[in-house]
């Protein structure tokens, strides 16, 4: 598991945030109250004439100067995923809206999941997770909880990030086109509700929302510009002295500080991206009609950004399998052996056929082998010095060759006729003990049965 942190775990990066109850400065009207009222540009109920809510009796008091408050961000990767979390809050004089957001990548197909959650008194009022594909195909679910009022449970789907269909508390919709002021209605023909937010609760979750993300984006950037701990011990494979057949990369490349800021500066234009959405929603950044649209638009750009950036050089220097998504690199100047096995040759080596790296000068033979650059390939076998290739579709090396034959130690070469002709045996030195045969072969002379001397090599 790789953390975005230094030796002792996962750090925090506190950033001093100013929040305010509202954007406004005037005072606040004696007894306003929580009224249930639909957001801007949404029914205040449902064609039928049912109400879907009550009005609330919660008052929340206004800050007309910001206060501070902390927010700090992780990020933690593994084989599989690189999960950020931020969380910050936005003080009242009747409590605080807390936000915790945690954006997920899954490295294998670049999915991105963004899950937001916010509470009031401790008490979570408002969940969303919006999942995005890079097919663009989403879905987005939302809780809803009081002073919240209007719907519950909202999922919004889509097969190819155009239209959509939604569940809203088991009812299901006609196909829409999220977008603000969108005429969503249920199969029966009546008009979908959106959500109603309380005015005070309204403003600050919208400053809260404009400002949440481009905090949250400034922290990510910095905490994934930190200095990087080494990567473990032992990653590396040791070669054979005899042939070198690659090693595994000695270190994951997208863990390199020039990869780790480009990949920090699209999670970075992403918050901004959502913050300046939720700025300019008339229907406010609560509502679920109109934000799936315009959050999408964010999180495609950031999935096709990621898929850039995995295969630029500054990340990935020399690609050798994987996915687009997770693809395995070689570091900087090594070359690829084996994409099917992710094998890398060093700088100094030449990858053969997917299976051994030769050294410079080296022959590759048509099965991956590599044939020394004294020696001669011969098919796919590299004959040595002393022999010469006879047979290169066999693969025959001879130490005798004669034509296209290659003669045995008792054999000669008719070179008039290229025809490898059986040497006549030697003379017999006759003898009847081993020393009647040592002036000719020393100590390695033997009398055989036939009463002649030989020579053993023993």
């Amino acid at each position: 598991m790789r953390i975005y942190a230094g030796s002792i775990g996962v750090l925090s990066l506190t950033l001093g945030l100013g929040f305010g109850c509202s954007s406004s400065s005037e005072p606040e009207k004696p007894g306003e109250q929580f009224e249930a009222v639909s957001s801007p540009g949404s029914p205040r109920q449902s064609d039928d004439g049912e109400h879907d809510g009550a009005n609330q009796d919660s008052h929340v008091g206004r800050h007309d100067h910001d206060q501070d408050a902390a927010g700090a961000c992780t990020v933690a990767e593994t084989s599989t995923q690189r999960v950020m979390t931020f969380d910050t809050k936005e003080d009242c004089d009747d409590g605080a809206l807390e936000w915790h957001d945690q954006l997920l990548t899954t490295l294998a197909d670049g999915t991105i999941t963004d899950e937001i959650t916010i509470k009031w008194h401790h008490r979570e009022i408002f969940h969303t997770r919006r999942s995005v594909s890079a097919d663009k195909s989403y879905e987005i679910t939302t809780d809803y909880a009081a002073p919240l009022t209007g719907v519950k449970h909202v999922v919004v789907s889509s097969a190819d990030g155009h239209l959509a269909t939604a569940l809203v508390d088991g009812r299901v919709t006609r196909p829409f086109v999220p977008a603000p002021g969108a005429d969503v209605r249920f199969l029966d023909g009546k008009r979908a509700p959106e959500v109603r937010v309380p005015p005070p609760l309204e403003r600050a979750a919208r400053k809260l929302f404009e400002r949440a993300p481009r905090a949250e984006a400034t922290c990510l950037r910095a905490k994934m510009g930190e200095p990087q701990p080494p990567p473990p011990l032992g990653i590396s494979v040791l070669a054979l002295p005899s042939s070198d057949h690659g090693h595994p990369p000695e270190s994951d490349t997208h863990l390199d500080p020039g990869c780790l800021l480009l990949l920090g500066g699209e999670y970075y234009a992403y918050g901004n991206c959502l913050a300046a959405s939720a700025a300019g929603l008339a229907c406010g950044p609560l509502a679920w009609i109109c934000v799936p649209g315009i959050a999408l638009a964010c999180s495609l750009a950031l999935v096709a950004a990621l898929d850039l950036d995995n295969d630029s050089s500054l990340c990935c220097p020399a690609k050798c399998g994987g996915t687009n998504f997770t693809p395995t690199c070689c570091e900087k100047g090594d070359r690829c052996l084996s994409e099917g096995r992710s094998l890398c040759c060093a700088e100094e080596k030449v990858p053969c056929h997917g299976t051994e790296c030769c050294n410079q000068g080296d022959s590759c033979l048509a099965n991956g082998t590599c044939c020394p650059a004294a020696n001669h390939p011969c098919g796919t076998v590299c004959c040595d010095q002393l022999e010469t290739c006879t047979d290169p579709v066999a693969g025959t090396c001879c130490p005798r060759p004669c034509g296209n034959k290659c003669c045995t130690i008792t054999e000669a070469c008719d070179f008039s006729t290229n025809e490898c002709i059986a040497l006549p045996p030697p003379a017999c030195i006759s003898c009847t003990v081993k020393a009647d045969c040592f002036d000719k072969f020393g100590e390695h002379g033997v009398c055989d049965v036939d009463g002649c001397c030989k020579e053993t090599p023993f």
